[in-house]
């Protein structure tokens, strides 16, 4: 059975052409809605929210007056295909504000744990990983990614050596 759902801003609107379109679809049942300002597609994001739990109902979508069939095949992969592209332009746009970010000086992430003065005990530590981990406070994943197994410091120490005291620094080394 074939549902139809039409739908107006205002109650001045006439929704007579889009029921004879519905009705010459083949709709038997036809919905109708007077409302402002909500509705299904302001958003993509919403549309592929409303979509999914449309699907999951076994509901298929035709668009009488656009070319979007999620009954066919075709059609579901157009929406799709249209999905996957938002996420890919949200992903976008993410890495871009964090790169602009980065440029201004801003960093993104938790914050750094390791201090210098934690790195060079850990590095004299290392004999004994465990007790190194815990006598500075930090994971023994975090103690790996800046001390490697022989006790020489891995790319992230040299970063943290090299670079200069920050407050920070020395508010933890007190």
């Amino acid at each position: 059975m074939l549902t139809g759902y039409t739908r107006v801003s205002t109650s001045e609107q006439n929704l007579d052409l889009k029921r004879d379109g519905l009705e010459r679809a083949g709709c038997e049942k036809i919905y109708d809605h007077v409302c402002s300002g909500r509705t299904i597609g302001r958003s993509f994001p919403h549309v592929v929210g409303v979509m999914n739990d449309l699907q999951q109902r076994g509901v298929s979508l035709k668009v009488l007056t656009g070319d979007t069939d999620t009954t066919t095949t075709i059609g579901t992969l157009v929406f799709v295909t249209l999905a996957e592209f938002e996420c890919d332009l949200i992903h976008e746009r993410t890495m871009v504000g964090l790169a602009a970010a980065r440029t201004r000086g801003r960093a993104s992430g938790r914050p750094c744990v390791m201090t210098r003065k934690k790195l060079k005990g850990a590095m004299a530590m290392m004999i004994n990983r465990g007790n190194a981990a815990a006598e500075f406070d930090v994971s023994l994943s975090i103690l790996y990614a800046y001390v490697d197994a022989k006790s020489k410091p891995c790319a992230r120490a040299n970063e943290l050596l090299a670079r200069r005291s920050t407050k920070r620094d020395a508010a933890a080394q007190a």
